[in-house]
C-alpha cells in the first residue's frame, strides 16, 4: 500500500487489485473506491415528504431516492425495515442523490417527529381510499408500504386517510418505487400550478 497525494487536500491511497477487490462490492471495478461521511440531519420542518414502510428491495429504496432529488421532495423518511439507504446497491439506484436527499431513519413512533406535523396518507387499496388527486393543497407526506404487504395496521393509524393511484380495473399495483414516484408528482404538481 503507499499514500500519494494525486488530489491535493484529499487523503489517497494506492492497494493491490486483490485488496481494491475485496473492499468494491463491483465484481470489475476499474476505478477509484471512496468514503465519504455521509449527512445525517433530516430536513427541518418539511413541506413535503415520502415516507417508506418495511420497503425491502434496495432499487426501489434507491429510485425513490432519485426522484426525490429531482422533484425537490424535501424528506425521505425510511421506516421500519427498509433496505440500507448506504448499501451499495442503494447507492448506485439512487445515482447520487444518496449524498444530497435528506434522509430520516425512523419507527411508527418516532415518524410523526420527524414528518414536523405534515399530515399523512397511505396509498392502500381501501373501500374509502380517495383518488391521490383529491388530496387537500399545502404540505403532506405519502407513505407507500413494502411491496408484498403493503402498510402496516400501526403506520395506517397514523394516516389522516388513504389515497390510491388511478389505474386500469385489471392492473393490480403499481410497484413501490413506482407508486412513491407518482405520488411525489401528485404532490409536487399543486405547487407547479
Amino acid at each position: 500500500m503507499l499514500w500519494t497525494d494525486t488530489w491535493p487536500g484529499i487523503p489517497t491511497l494506492t492497494v493491490t487489485p486483490e485488496i481494491l477487490d475485496y473492499v468494491s462490492p463491483l465484481k470489475n471495478g476499474g476505478g477509484p473506491v471512496f468514503s465519504v461521511k455521509m449527512r445525517r440531519e433530516p430536513a427541518n420542518r418539511p413541506r413535503c415528504a415520502v415516507v417508506l414502510e418495511n420497503v425491502q428491495d434496495p432499487g426501489n429504496v434507491g429510485t425513490v431516492l432519485r426522484t426525490a432529488d429531482a422533484f425537490g421532495i424535501d424528506l425521505v423518511a425510511l421506516c421500519g425495515a427498509c433496505a440500507d439507504p448506504y448499501s451499495p446497491k442503494t447507492v448506485r439506484a439512487s445515482m447520487g442523490a444518496i449524498f444530497r436527499q435528506s434522509i430520516a431513519l425512523c419507527t411508527a413512533d418516532t415518524l410523526p417527529a420527524a414528518l414536523g406535523g405534515l399530515p399523512m396518507y397511505g396509498a392502500a387499496l381501501h373501500t374509502d381510499s380517495r383518488d391521490i388527486r383529491s388530496l387537500p393543497a399545502g404540505g403532506k407526506a405519502i407513505a407507500v408500504g413494502n411491496e408484498g404487504r403493503g402498510l402496516t395496521e400501526k403506520l395506517l393509524s397514523l394516516c389522516e386517510g388513504t389515497v390510491v393511484i388511478p389505474m386500469r380495473p385489471c392492473a393490480e399495483s403499481l410497484n413501490a418505487g413506482v407508486a412513491a414516484a407518482v405520488a411525489m408528482w401528485e404532490m409536487k404538481r399543486e405547487w407547479r400550478g
